[in-house]
């Protein structure tokens, strides 16, 4: 469960993605670890916890990180926050 207030910043750059759009491609092999990272966000801002396609499992993400290495286990009422990926690609 994500524990820590939620510190949005705006999506200046990166691909803004809808969630399930994402997962799709995630399931579907369209992003891998090695590609990039996305952070958790919304249509306009992001947050600063960062995901990896491997944190996907049944199809849906269930953990996440901070820069400085803090990890989170994510549930449902945490995703609630969220309705996009802001990805990075390397």
């Amino acid at each position: 469960m994500i524990t820590e207030k939620i510190k949005w910043e705006p999506n200046i750059f990166g691909d803004v993605i809808p969630i399930e759009s994402w997962l799709e491609c995630v399931k579907d092999g369209g992003f891998i670890d090695y590609d990039g990272h996305g952070y958790l966000a919304t249509e306009k801002e992001q947050s600063q916890f960062i995901v990896l396609p491997s944190y996907v499992k049944d199809g849906k993400i269930n953990r996440c990180y901070k820069s400085n290495g803090t990890r989170y286990w994510v549930n449902d009422k945490d995703m609630e926050n969220f309705t996009h990926i802001n990805w990075y690609n390397k």
